[in-house]
């Protein structure tokens, strides 16, 4: 870090009357000092915070680039593609701008990779709620079809939950982009939403399918039982959901 010291520090040893607040560039001064330690010390998000008061106080473009650093210490991929990118922004001609390009490419791609194990967590987790338990074999068989309606309807509530969880949370993604975008942005700054907005959208289809159909089929299972209840019906788990067969006579 002995090249980003030495530049900050000259910007912030430039006479205090020049910037108009001696007060404020010493306080700045100060959080830096204090970001740096916490830096060298590997304790990257109390850096994060330090760095981000200095820039509040000395809006610095070295800064961003000392907050970028430290969210790539700790696998921020997201945020730090993004302060690197206001980094250069702001300073389009840095002497380091080739590196800096260099850790972009390289934030993008591991953001990738974190988004798609956020996505492959979410699948999980859905599969794990929709997933029908196999059927018991109790004495009396309209138990067995009426314990099978409630765990249907039960998964059909919990599909449902789950597709207003996406539906909401798609919606505060495209909430995101807006805001961020009111002046102006580029596309890579909001890709990361964009993508996770689309994956919620997906979600919420695919729980509304699946809460609609089990809630029809849970309660059509509920009114057989109430009027066949000397029928024979076997509820089996079957690939992507389950199968139901019937038997009864005339």
């Amino acid at each position: 870090m002995s090249s980003r010291s030495l530049l900050v520090v000259l910007a912030l040893l430039v006479p205090a009357r020049a910037r108009g607040d001696d007060d404020a560039t010493a306080r700045a001064k100060a959080f830096y000092d204090e970001a740096n330690k916490h830096y060298d010390l590997r304790e990257y998000k109390e850096a994060i915070d330090g760095f981000k008061k200095a820039f509040d106080l000395l809006p610095d473009a070295e800064f961003l680039f000392d907050i970028a650093q430290a969210y790539r210490q700790i696998r921020d991929c997201e945020n730090a593609s993004a302060f690197y990118r206001t980094y250069l922004r702001e300073r389009p001609n840095a002497d380091n701008r080739g590196k800096v390009e260099k850790f972009i490419v390289e934030m993008d791609d591991c953001a990738k990779q974190d988004e798609a194990i956020r996505e492959e967590e979410r699948q999980r987790k859905l599969r794990e709620q929709v997933k029908i338990a196999p059927a018991q074999q109790p004495p009396r068989r309209d138990h067995t079809l009426r314990d099978a309606s409630l765990v249907t309807l039960g998964v059909g509530i919990v599909a449902m939950g789950f597709a207003a969880y996406f539906s909401i949370d798609g919606a505060n993604q495209q909430g995101t982009i807006q805001a961020m975008c009111k002046l102006g942005c580029e596309a890579v700054q909001v890709a990361g939403f964009d993508q996770t907005g689309k994956s919620d959208n997906t979600n919420a289809a695919i729980s509304y399918v699946v809460g609609g159909v089990a809630l029809a089929a849970g309660g059509g299972i509920l009114l057989w039982t109430t009027l066949h209840r000397d029928d024979h019906i076997t509820v089996a788990p079957a690939p992507g959901g389950a199968a139901v067969s019937a038997r009864w006579s005339f």
